[in-house]
């Protein structure tokens, strides 16, 4: 794996990260209600 695919790799790994993180948020806002 080159450098620049490794960037890409970690960006669309982050970027999901982001995504399940503000689920799980949205998730405790709907339970906690």
């Amino acid at each position: 794996m080159d450098k620049k695919e490794a960037e890409k790799y970690m960006m669309k790994l982050i970027d999901t990260k982001s995504k399940i993180k503000s689920w799980y948020i949205n998730l405790g806002r709907g339970v906690g209600k």
